[in-house]
């Protein structure tokens, strides 16, 4: 799903969709935002990436229909949105996004602009993940 990061450059991949993202995005923070809102509350929740001249890309985790989806909206063609649904739920992109945040995690820690090490906590996400496994 998550790439190792590189440059300031990471890709998103699900299925056949792939979006680079920009290090203008706190990928890890807002990833876990939005997914731990999205498992504890029950609350559709969006991550919006920045792929700085390819555009943004919204991510939105819909706990109604309990699926995920992109919507990328491309530069300079304001009325063209290309959008991809997958048949994955959001408990399965949680436990995908953990994995590879562990597996690469010293990149994902000093992903950014600056000499400061980026600060996430991946636990409450966890514990969330492990509590609706064991319904």
């Amino acid at each position: 799903m998550l790439s190792k990061p590189f440059a300031g450059w990471a890709n998103f991949t699900i299925n056949t969709f792939t979006f680079p993202v920009s290090y203008l995005t706190d990928v890890p923070n807002d990833f876990i935002k939005a997914l731990t809102i999205a498992l504890r509350d029950d609350i559709s929740t969006v991550v919006v990436l920045d792929g700085e001249s390819d555009g943004d890309c919204e991510i939105i985790f819909n706990t109604y229909h309990d699926t995920v989806s992109a919507v990328h909206f491309v530069p300079d063609c304001e009325d063209k949105v290309e959008t991809v649904f997958w048949d994955e739920n959001i408990l399965s992109i949680a436990k995908k996004f953990i994995e590879d945040i562990e597996l690469n995690y010293e990149e994902w820690k000093n992903w950014g602009y600056d000499d400061e090490p980026n600060d996430f906590d991946l636990t409450e996400l966890k514990n969330i993940i492990e509590e609706k496994e064991k319904k």
